[in-house]
């Protein structure tokens, strides 16, 4: 009987947590899986037919659909690498002890605090064509001024750059805590032994950060590849279609051609293939920590 009471005591004490998570992700993740397999046309009159698997057949046929999919894998790949080096070597800076470390540890994780469509408007007026800071800067070196974010070939570059500045920090506090975890005594032995700088990094340093970093890059993977809110402020897919990634896509479908049932296939299409992307990073994880275990 006490075991039973324990059981159901659990229960009760997660029953707010499931509540809140069925209300909050499972309803609608099943409600648009349900939409998806419907003609759901706002502009036609709004009524709700079922076609089936149409909408799954068209988008597998849309250039565009793919063509998004393409931005989304570019743009992830030109700011996650990024972010994961700088913010290691910058993690690596802060964790010296040296006099202001709490104030330079501030700094940097302040632009991760802001929200992200203040930050796409911050960055209009950085990258602004005629009175844009950063053009500025150039003129002061002789640098003709640039169309940032009217330039297709530029304007990709530029939201990847606002990207960089404002999620790298997510990775310096990450890198922060796994060099924190890291004992001393590692280093101590290492430098009895006639280890260097370098060495000592490279076996020591690096292989206790390999997990936090595969996790950092899972986190910032997924981030990226769905972002939405700092391109829709910053450029709202333009010009043309240089920044039309498929988050972009998406909400174009649903909100201005207003076609919900292909919106929402479009939407689990994108999770099916997050979920391709991010699994490998996850099974890496899982297989250090193996292997981990099984050494101690």
């Amino acid at each position: 009987m006490e075991k039973g009471i324990k059981k159901w005591e659990r229960f009760i004490y997660l029953l707010p947590a499931i509540t809140i998570m069925t209300i909050v992700v499972l309803y609608p993740l099943l409600n648009a899986l349900y939409v998806s397999f419907h003609q759901w046309d706002l502009a036609t009159g709004g009524k709700m037919f079922f076609i089936g698997w149409q909408n799954y057949r068209d988008t597998i046929k849309d250039v565009y659909f793919w063509s998004g999919i393409g931005r989304a894998l570019l743009f992830v790949l030109m700011v996650v690498p990024v972010e994961l080096v700088l913010g290691t070597v910058i993690a690596i800076l802060l964790n010296i002890d040296i006099k202001g470390q709490r104030f330079f540890r501030l700094i940097f994780i302040v632009p991760m605090m802001i929200t992200p469509i203040v930050v796409a408007l911050l960055w209009r007026i950085i990258y602004d064509a005629q009175f844009g800071i950063l053009n500025w800067l150039l003129s002061l070196f002789d640098i003709p001024a640039q169309v940032w974010l009217g330039n297709p070939q530029l304007a990709m570059f530029s939201v990847a750059m606002l990207d960089i500045w404002q999620n790298t920090p997510f990775i310096i506090l990450l890198v922060l805590a796994g060099l924190q975890a890291i004992p001393h005594e590692v280093y101590q032995a290492a430098m009895v032994d006639g280890a260097g700088r370098w060495q000592s990094f490279r076996f020591i340093t690096l292989p206790y950060l390999k997990n936090t970093l595969l996790l950092g890059a899972i986190f910032r993977v997924v981030d990226s590849f769905r972002i939405f809110d700092t391109i829709f402020g910053l450029t709202r897919g333009g010009p043309g279609r240089a920044t039309e990634v498929i988050s972009i896509y998406t909400y174009k479908t649903g909100f201005s051609l207003f076609k919900l049932g292909l919106s929402a296939c479009q939407s689990f299409l994108l999770l099916l293939i997050t979920l391709v992307v991010t699994i490998p990073l996850v099974v890496s994880i899982l297989r250090s920590l193996n292997a981990r275990k099984a050494v101690s």
